[in-house]
């Protein structure tokens, strides 16, 4: 769905191949390496991980819950895709922008 609309991603598997248990810090610092934002379902991770998001510099979108599927989340990420690609062009890094379930959004700074 997010490919169709437009955005460009490199999934998980697509980039780490079978390996699961990838450490978020070293996403983080992958995302950071390559020059990517990141897009996360995990809410926690905001928080969890703010020291390395912030040294990573690095903008991080997320889902405020991943509890309801991709039926639910996709469409909201299409919704914001013109607001989230203003943001990851123009905004400094590091930033998160957190997307609720109301379609809302808000931002925060590191």
């Amino acid at each position: 769905m997010l490919r169709a609309d437009g955005f460009q991603l490199v999934v998980h598997q697509d980039h780490y191949g079978s390996r699961q248990n990838v450490p978020d810090p070293e996403i983080i610092a992958e995302c950071a390496k390559q020059g990517w934002c990141l897009l996360t379902g995990d809410p926690t991770m905001l928080t969890q991980w703010e020291q390395e998001i912030r040294a990573a510099g690095i903008a991080v979108f997320s889902q405020s819950n991943n509890h309801e599927g991709p039926a639910h989340w996709g469409p909201r990420i299409c919704a914001k895709h013109n607001l989230i690609r203003r943001a990851a062009d123009r905004r400094a890094r590091p930033f998160a922008m957190i997307i609720t379930p109301g379609g809302g959004h808000k931002y925060l700074n590191f």
